[in-house]
């Protein structure tokens, strides 16, 4: 287990150039973040990486533009919103899985350049199999929750 206090960006886009799954949660996106890691999702998408991204709708903080460079630059992905209905929605996971190993980032960095980059953000990386396959199995029941919905032109109009 290692702990990363600085360019989070960098080990998100080294895990994603190997991996075939690639399960992101956070509580918000900013154009930002999405900007600074497309063109990293866009090579793996292209690689037909499995890619399920995540993010809330809490206190409004998502901005709707990171949402349509998403669906559109990334067509197969699935891409949901979680409607928070006012409930505290934060969590900050970056699961991958590789061909013979799986990576478990937990820590405080939503989807942003400066939780990526420059910001005091803390997250530990593991790549224990068991941590794995637990945390996917939660992703999993969050991502296809009752109040999560397909982020689409009609679902992103709603929001904003």
């Amino acid at each position: 287990m290692k702990l990363i206090t600085s360019n989070l960006v960098n080990e998100l886009k080294a895990l994603s150039n190997e991996a075939v799954q690639i399960s992101w949660i956070t509580a918000f996106a900013m154009t930002s973040g999405v900007k600074l890691m497309l063109d990293t999702l866009k090579a793996a998408h292209g690689r037909d990486t499995h890619i399920q991204l995540l993010v809330g709708d809490y206190l409004s903080i998502t901005q709707p533009d990171a949402l349509v460079l998403l669906y559109e630059a990334l067509p197969n992905a699935e891409i949901r919103l979680y409607k928070t209905h006012g409930q505290s929605f934060h969590p900050k996971a970056y699961l991958y899985r590789h061909e013979r190993m799986q990576h478990v980032i937990v820590g405080s960095s939503n989807l942003s350049k400066s939780a990526l980059t420059t910001g005091i953000e803390w997250s530990l990386h593991t790549v224990n199999a068991e941590t794995f396959e637990q945390a996917i199995e939660e992703f999993q029941k969050v991502f296809y929750a009752e109040n999560t919905v397909p982020v689409n032109a009609f679902t992103v109009a709603e929001y904003r």
